[in-house]
């Protein structure tokens, strides 16, 4: 059969429990990749349960690695995501759904197993069973939670404002934790006939195509192609299609053709999958660069390293702060001399920031003290450059940084 998009209803996504929360201090892995022993992926076919699809393979995910495989019946999940979307009524057409009302639905009815109302065309405009409800309520969604994306409004300066790396770091991060993404996306042409292995660019990909529809998908994973960023999303037009069902997205697509992310962090009394695969970046030390160090306080702060546009302006704020932190916090002869005496940096080049800290701190340190720090002196003078120069990214924080500030209360 040809793949094609359908049933999407674009709805008003559904207040989520709040935001999955991301630490931007981790390092991430180059891959991953929540695809091993997943049950086959169905095909819709010519109904409209791609939202119900995606949610049976995030709950089946959930399931299996807490050791007890359930295959779901997503003709349940539709029928009760419709429901809802119905004012409550039984649905009578094949109208569609959205993420965030598959996940809804099973928090309020749960999910069935397949074997007892199988997913076929006579079972989607019927009220399930009375013995699947029953059995729906041992597999309920626990808390969802979203990715918090919205365009940078300068009428709103406490709204997120989200770049590309920003919000791609994001999105991996809730992977890497173990979790699946549930997206609902603008759909163009390509994806109908994009080949195994190729990268679905979306609107990216053809700016003056107009979408097909809306479709849904579960994001299951990252890895890089070429050098180029891209998420492993499940289809549901069968194992036929597709790398054996599942597809390449293009790392652009989610901030450009996405308009819902929603995240179960809970199942069936399941509250933690998979396994953690950040781990801690190593703190910012003496034998980075400058500019290495600047990175790193950076991106804790604010998510994503600075523009390129910026970078003339931080780099600058770095080099003299460094001063400023040494003259700032001179205490007792080292203060007075700073104040009496006017002293040379050494001979040689002019340090740049592809200097060492410990390096440029020497030098700073001796030009403005006219002799070199002693080792006890040395620990106590770096960290209070650390603490100005965090201090001073927040300080000149502008647009969107400012905005991110704002709006997470950092000060």
């Amino acid at each position: 059969m040809v793949a094609k998009v359908k049933g999407l209803a674009k709805v008003a996504a559904p207040v989520p429990s709040g935001y999955f929360p991301i630490d931007y201090s981790v390092n991430l892995p180059a891959t991953v990749d929540l695809r091993p022993d997943d049950n086959p992926i169905d095909n819709q076919g010519d109904i409209g349960d791609c939202t119900a699809q995606a949610f049976r393979g995030n709950a089946e995910e959930f399931m299996r690695v807490s050791g007890k495989p359930v295959n779901f019946s997503a003709a349940f999940n539709y029928w009760t995501s419709r429901f809802i979307l119905n004012g409550r009524r039984d649905p009578t057409q094949d109208t569609g759904s959205s993420s965030g009302l598959a996940i809804m639905a099973a928090q309020e009815f749960g999910i069935c197993t397949e074997a007892t109302w199988p997913t076929v065309d006579s079972n989607i405009e019927v009220k399930p069973s009375d013995a699947a409800f029953a059995e729906a309520l041992q597999y309920k969604a626990g808390t969802m939670v979203q990715l918090y994306r919205q365009p940078f409004d300068a009428t709103n300066p406490s709204a997120f404002w989200f770049t590309s790396d920003y919000f791609q770091f994001a999105i991996q991060y809730v992977l890497a934790k173990g979790y699946p993404i549930q997206i609902d996306i603008e759909a163009y042409p390509q994806i109908e006939t994009l080949q195994a292995g190729q990268i679905y660019g979306g609107s990216l990909a053809a700016p003056n195509v107009q979408p097909i529809g809306g479709h849904a998908v579960l994001i299951v994973g990252y890895t890089q192609i070429n050098g180029e960023l891209v998420f492993i999303c499940r289809n549901s037009w069968g194992t036929n299609w597709g790398i054996s069902g599942y597809f390449y997205m293009g790392a652009g697509v989610p901030l450009t053709d996405c308009y819902s992310f929603c995240i179960m962090t809970e199942f069936a009394g399941v509250t933690a999958i998979g396994h953690d695969l950040t781990t801690p970046q190593p703190p910012v030390s003496g034998s980075m660069t400058v500019l290495q160090a600047f990175d790193r306080i950076y991106k804790t702060r604010f998510g994503r390293y600075s523009e390129a546009a910026g970078d003339a302006y931080w780099e600058n704020v770095a080099r003299a702060y460094w001063a400023s932190a040494i003259r700032a916090a001179a205490q007792g002869s080292d203060a007075e001399y700073v104040t009496t005496h006017a002293v040379s940096y050494p001979p040689g080049p002019a340090p740049d920031l592809t200097w060492t800290m410990d390096a440029m701190f020497a030098y700073e340190y001796e030009g403005l003290l006219g002799r070199a720090p002693d080792q006890a002196g040395s620990d106590y003078w770096r960290s209070q450059f650390y603490a100005y120069l965090d201090a001073q990214i927040c300080a000149g924080a502008r647009g969107a940084d400012l905005a991110f500030m704002r709006a997470n209360g950092i000060t």
